[in-house]
């Protein structure tokens, strides 16, 4: 098989050419691509959906309109895989999108590779629980691609004000569904403008309020004692669109709500808000964990050709979704 880099690759180029290599396949780096010549293609991210870089989108809509399939890596599922090196980094591989309901990910994996993260980097899973006195609403970095759905829903020319109406009308869907107080928390690399404009926004509505778990002082944020994770664990739900918050819940416990389907966390959260008030019915949470610890592995695993086999096994399951898509 031949495997092609393309633009935004470069990074873990290195790693993945190796890995091909391992198992007797060749692979370039290309920052012109030839269809004819690639069995499949390799980028780091999706094209964003206000991409402003004409290389980077030429080479990404190559690919989307291209029926071979490709291998997308992006961060980790599991936030606590922390590693400070090229091959202690963790990555997440999926074949043609990281977004769940669109791309090929692994199913029906053992839990050996679970287990192995869960002992390394002391992964608690939580009981279930839904005892806490708030609705957690978590947000999300405004022009990233994980949001690409929510801006081709609202059909602006702005990421923006395509958020600032997701928002409005999340927190509209909350209120019919329940009277518990609301909780704002921004994202850290939107800090300053989320701030401002979620503590203007929740003036307007009856009990929503900001997130008092972090210190801003204008443009320094600094995460006091429990961070994030209190305002997990004091919540009754939590609510995201496709955050990666909603997986630190799930492990946490929590009744957790994604509000797309392309959220990894889709297979164990809820999406319809209609549920906020009714008793949460425990999901196992098992399988899904075993699934995703297949979907993620380090620089050091992907150089010796590890990950190979898992998505060598989803290549035709991955072309036929891929044709299915362009045919769309």
């Amino acid at each position: 098989m031949k495997g092609v880099a393309v633009i935004g690759a470069s990074k873990s180029s290195g790693i993945l050419k190796r890995m091909l290599y391992a198992h007797g396949h060749t692979f370039d780096l290309k920052s012109c691509l030839d269809s004819n010549y690639a069995d499949f293609y390799f980028q780091t991210n999706i094209l964003k959906h206000y991409e402003g870089k004409k290389v980077t989108r030429d080479a990404f809509e190559f690919i989307a309109r291209s029926d071979k399939p490709s291998i997308v890596n992006e961060s980790p599922i599991f936030r606590d895989l922390q590693g400070n090196s090229k091959l202690t980094k963790w990555h997440r591989l999926a074949w043609n999108s990281y977004f769940y309901n669109t791309g090929t990910y692994p199913k029906d994996c053992p839990s050996d590779r679970w287990e192995m993260m869960q002992k390394d980097f002391d992964l608690q899973i939580n009981p279930w629980n839904d005892n806490g006195d708030y609705v957690l609403l978590c947000l999300q970095k405004i022009g990233d691609s994980s949001l690409n759905h929510l801006y081709k829903k609202y059909n602006t020319d702005a990421a923006w004000q395509a958020y600032i109406l997701w928002l409005k009308d999340t927190l509209d869907e909350i209120r019919r569904n329940t009277d518990r107080k609301i909780v704002i928390r921004p994202h850290p690399n939107n800090m300053r403008p989320q701030v401002r404009y979620c503590s203007e926004l929740a003036s307007k509505y009856t009990n929503v309020v900001m997130s008092s778990n972090f210190e801003y002082n204008g443009s320094v944020t600094m995460a006091p004692s429990g961070g994030l994770k209190k305002d997990i664990l004091d919540s009754k739900c939590v609510i995201v669109f496709s955050s990666l918050t909603a997986v630190e819940s799930i492990f946490n416990g929590k009744p957790t709500y994604t509000l797309d389907p392309s959220s990894v966390a889709s297979p164990i959260a809820r999406s319809n808000l209609h549920h906020i008030e009714t008793a949460w019915q425990p999901v196992d949470r098992q399988q899904w964990l075993n699934d995703m610890s297949y979907a993620q592995w380090t620089g050091e695993e992907i150089q010796r050709g590890d990950p190979w086999h898992t998505l060598h096994s989803l290549f035709e399951q991955a072309k036929t979704q891929k044709h299915t898509q362009i045919m769309q």
